[in-house]
């Protein structure tokens, strides 16, 4: 991905979590759900594929410090977004 790719991504993804809009996609064998759970709590979820339940891998204050979270085998969502599928905004 390049630098304006990115600073792209960025802008969209903090816009969407900062208005408690939830992120979700699919990378490798689960699923990824970003989200607001409060005034200063971000978090991020992964899921198993098909599975109903997930668990609570990362917590931030600000949805910034989720582009610096290595928690997507070892590397960023920047990192991994031109391997994920099924990415959705709702």
């Amino acid at each position: 991905m390049n630098p304006k790719e990115s600073k792209e991504l960025v802008a969209q993804y903090t816009e969407a979590l900062t208005s408690y809009h939830e992120i979700e996609f699919k990378y490798k064998n689960h699923e990824y759900s970003l989200e607001r759970e409060s005034e200063e709590q971000y978090v991020v979820w992964q899921f198993e594929l098909g599975a109903g339940t997930g668990t609570k891998i990362a917590t931030v204050k600000t949805p910034e410090e989720i582009f610096e979270l290595k928690c997507f085998d070892g590397k960023t969502i920047l990192e991994i977004d031109n391997n994920v599928t099924d990415a959705i905004v709702f």
